[in-house]
C-alpha cells in the first residue's frame, strides 16, 4: 500500500512538473519509466508475500495478474492527478 500510493505521488508530481516545464514531452515517457519500475518492485513484493517457498505456477500467475490490475489503476491515478495539477497550474 506505501509502494502504491508512494509511486502514486512521485509519479503525478514528476508528471507535472515536466509537463509545466520546457521539457513536456518527457512528461509521459517518465512516467511509464517510473510505472514500469513500480510494477516490478510491486510484483515482486508481493509474490514474496503471498506465496510460501514451493510457489504453485498458479498462484503466481494469479498474483501477476491482481499486481498487473492495480499497477494499471495506479498509472491512470497518477496521469489524471498529474492533469489536474497542470490544469490548475495553466
Amino acid at each position: 500500500m506505501v509502494l502504491t500510493l508512494g509511486y502514486i505521488v512521485v509519479a503525478s508530481l514528476s508528471f507535472a512538473a515536466l509537463g509545466l516545464s520546457p521539457l513536456e514531452l518527457f512528461g509521459f515517457p517518465v512516467l511509464v519509466t517510473l510505472w514500469t519500475a513500480y510494477f516490478w518492485m510491486f510484483t515482486a513484493t508481493s509474490i514474496r508475500s503471498f506465496s510460501a517457498v514451493p510457489r504453485s505456477p498458479g498462484r503466481v500467475a494469479a498474483i501477476i495478474a491482481g499486481c498487473a490490475v492495480v499497477a494499471l489503476a495506479a498509472l491512470a491515478a497518477s496521469v489524471v492527478i498529474g492533469l489536474f495539477i497542470i490544469a490548475a497550474r495553466s
